[in-house]
C-alpha cells in the first residue's frame, strides 16, 4: 500500500509543478500576488503633497483592466490609470509567472522589455532589479504591513522600487495584499537639497473583480 500511496504523492506533485501556470498569464494557483482579468477594477484616492507635507491636490483615481493581448504567445494585461476622469494608457502591462508579477515596457513584440515586477511569493530582503534595462532596484521590506483602507484592511508586501539613474533617490513603494493587488502606492522624490518626501499617496477604497479574472 505504501508504494501505491508514494506513487500518487510523487504524480500529485509533478502535476502541481505543471499546473501553476498558463499561457493566459492570470496563473491558476488560489493565491496571487494580483489578480488579473480584463474588467479588474481598483478604485481609489489620490492625493499631491508639497515639500511641507501640505495637500495640494485630491483626486479619484483607479487603475483598470482596460485589455488584454498576445505578445509572444503569451497573454498580458493592459492596466490603465484614471485620474478625474482622464485616462493614462497602459501605465502598467502584467502576467503572473510562477515566481511573481511580471511586466513590460512597450506593445511592440520586437523591441519589448520583460522584467520581474513583484516576487510572489516573497520574503523579506529579496532583492532583484527591474525596469527598462534594469533601472529599477527592488526590494521587499515587509511582507506583513497592515493597510487600512475605507472598508477593510488587507495584509501587504512591501515593495519598493528606486531609481537608480537619478543624482537623488526617487522611489515608489507598492503595497500588494494576495488576491488583490494594490492597496496603497507612495511616491517620494527628492527637494532641491535632496531630501526626501512624500510627493503622492494613492490608496484603495474598492476592488472590483471582473468574473473572468483568475
Amino acid at each position: 500500500m505504501f508504494r501505491y500511496f508514494n506513487v500518487f504523492i510523487l504524480l500529485f506533485f509533478v502535476f502541481g509543478l505543471f499546473a501553476g501556470c498558463d499561457d493566459s498569464g492570470t496563473n491558476n494557483d488560489d493565491t496571487l500576488i494580483m489578480p488579473l482579468g480584463v474588467g479588474n477594477l481598483w478604485r481609489g484616492t489620490l492625493w499631491t503633497f508639497d515639500e511641507t507635507g501640505e495637500v495640494l491636490f485630491e483626486q479619484s483615481s483607479d487603475y483598470h483592466i482596460s485589455e488584454s493581448n498576445y505578445y509572444n504567445g503569451k497573454m498580458w494585461y493592459i492596466v490603465d490609470q484614471i485620474t478625474d476622469g482622464d485616462t493614462a494608457s497602459g501605465v502598467f502591462i502584467f502576467r503572473n509567472e510562477s515566481d511573481g508579477l511580471y511586466t513590460r515596457y512597450s506593445t511592440d513584440t520586437l523591441a519589448a522589455l520583460t522584467s520581474l515586477w513583484a516576487k510572489f511569493p516573497a520574503s523579506v530582503g529579496d532583492h532583484y532589479y527591474s525596469g527598462p534595462g534594469n533601472i529599477e532596484e527592488v526590494t521587499v521590506t515587509a511582507t506583513d504591513t497592515v493597510v487600512e483602507t475605507v472598508y477593510s484592511e488587507y495584509i501587504c508586501n512591501v515593495y519598493k522600487h528606486e531609481l537608480t539613474v537619478y543624482t537623488w533617490p526617487i522611489y515608489d513603494k507598492y503595497y500588494l495584499a494576495p488576491n488583490i493587488g494594490f492597496a496603497k502606492i507612495e511616491r517620494y522624490l527628492a527637494d532641491i537639497d535632496g531630501q526626501l518626501y512624500l510627493y503622492q499617496r494613492w490608496v484603495l477604497e474598492l476592488f472590483e473583480k471582473a468574473s473572468s479574472s483568475e
